[in-house]
């Protein structure tokens, strides 16, 4: 309708922090804007539907594992090593669930893949690294600045402790400035840099508990610690070109430990270098046991006996998460967000209020209805044009001090979720919750 993502159409407010993600012309500036552009596009083309907005996101996944098959080839001289990590890119659960999510997820994966090819062809002094390497710093910067940050400094990090040969960096300085002219207006403009310093978003004292976390999602959903002794042990003598991923890798690692924040999404972005890594180990386990190699993708796939963090957490060595996948795509279960708006839609009227403490972004795409929600700032509303309030529990109502009285009471099925069925494997449910806790939704009587 604008041109550009606007934060307020004249009826719903989009912020999810107090007013700090748009200026004071309603310009979201938190957000880089590629994401929302390819989501317009398709809105364009096939009509506004959960489809739609998640259709080029899911295309971008399968593109993003040729992207790996094409990588692991380079980095690779054995003819299965690609196809392999193709296959164990698919059957991650982590690129499944965020593959289709309509966010910046797979928009980042793709360009952090073409970053990793540029790099791979500067290293090997190929002629074409300069276009690639500005096409993935560029991309990464209009996806997520943050996750630039999280790819582009273990690439950068790599090359000054291990290259070092400032040569190979003449013939790229017009890519380098053409890439920095364009993200010139993107760092005025989003200020990544003063958000980081002015809100400790990203500097600051790393958190022990983001380090355990970060650890142990990369244990149990990537690449298990298990295999890493086995692994240097089968190939230390033989490492070769495997140095630029395995460095990648455990570069990439120090620098989001280094971050103050840590959200499970982010092992997201270690789901290809360890596909690729883990099927480089299995074919080689392959050249001396055949059986071996089946024995190691199968204790992979449905066990966690290589997962250290199994081992102590009593959470089972045996894992059916592939499984409760299949059946999550096969079967409609209670979501509270759903069912909510499916009420909502039969039984409201367009432009009824809607309160909500998080989330309220659903309710704006999927009902006619006016949301404000508890992050969105200050707003001057009258407790009389109240015609609904959604509560995840019985505590939330000292949100909205009104006269519970004056509505009626609609339990909803499903769990008490504070944000929807994530994507995270961390909070992710492939099956109804039996959680005691029911959201409910108030109607004005």
């Amino acid at each position: 309708r604008y041109g550009i993502p606007m934060a307020y159409d004249g009826v719903n407010l989009v912020s999810q922090y107090q007013g700090k993600d748009h200026d004071a012309k309603f310009v979201s500036n938190l957000i880089p804007w590629l994401s929302f552009y390819v989501a317009a596009t398709s809105f364009t083309l096939l009509g506004e539907s959960t489809f739609a907005a998640r259709a080029p996101f899911a295309a971008l996944g399968i593109l993003n594992l040729v992207l790996l098959w094409h990588l692991a080839g380079r980095w690779s001289s054995r003819r299965a090593t690609p196809a392999l990590a193709l296959w164990l890119g698919l059957l991650s659960l982590t690129h499944l669930l965020f593959a289709r999510q309509a966010r910046y997820y797979m928009l980042s994966e793709f360009f952090a893949l073409v970053l990793y090819l540029g790099y791979d062809r500067l290293l090997q002094k190929e002629k074409d690294a300069g276009p690639l390497l500005a096409a993935g710093v560029v991309g990464l910067f209009y996806s997520s600045w943050f996750v630039l940050l999280v790819i582009a400094a273990p690439v950068a990090l790599h090359f000054g402790l291990f290259v070092r040969e400032l040569k190979r960096l003449k013939a790229l300085w017009p890519w380098l400035l053409g890439a920095a002219l364009l993200l010139a207006p993107g760092v005025w403009f989003f200020d990544p840099v003063g958000r980081a310093v002015g809100e400790a978003e990203i500097l600051g004292p790393p958190r022990l508990e983001h380090w355990k976390s970060l650890l142990l999602d990369l244990d149990l959903h990537v690449l298990p610690f298990g295999l890493i002794p086995f692994g240097a042990w089968l190939m230390r003598r033989t490492l070769g070109r495997l140095t630029v991923p395995l460095a990648l890798f455990g570069l990439q690692v120090l620098v989001l430990a280094a971050m103050p924040r840590y959200f499970s999404r982010y092992s997201l972005y270690f789901v290809p270098l360890a596909a690729f890594l883990t099927a480089e180990l299995v074919v080689r386990v392959g050249e001396k046991r055949k059986g071996g190699a089946v024995v190691l993708v199968g204790g992979l796939l449905f066990t966690r006996l290589f997962s250290g963090s199994a081992w102590n957490g009593g959470m089972g060595l045996i894992k059916t998460d592939l499984g409760k996948f299949l059946w999550e795509i096969t079967h409609e279960f209670p979501e509270p967000i759903k069912e909510a708006s499916a009420i909502l839609n039969r039984r409201a009227s367009p432009g009824d209020l809607l309160l909500i403490s998080y989330p309220d972004l659903p309710f704006m795409f999927y009902t006619p209805l006016k949301v404000v929600g508890g992050l969105q700032g200050a707003r001057r509303i009258s407790a009389d044009e109240v015609r609904w309030i959604l509560l995840r529990d019985e505590r939330e109502k000292k949100n909205w001090p009104l006269d519970y009285s004056k509505f009626e009471a609609i339990p909803l099925q499903g769990p008490d979720w504070p944000w929807g069925n994530r994507a995270d494997l961390s909070e992710h449910a492939f099956a109804p919750s039996r959680t005691g806790s029911q959201p409910v939704l108030y109607k004005r009587k």
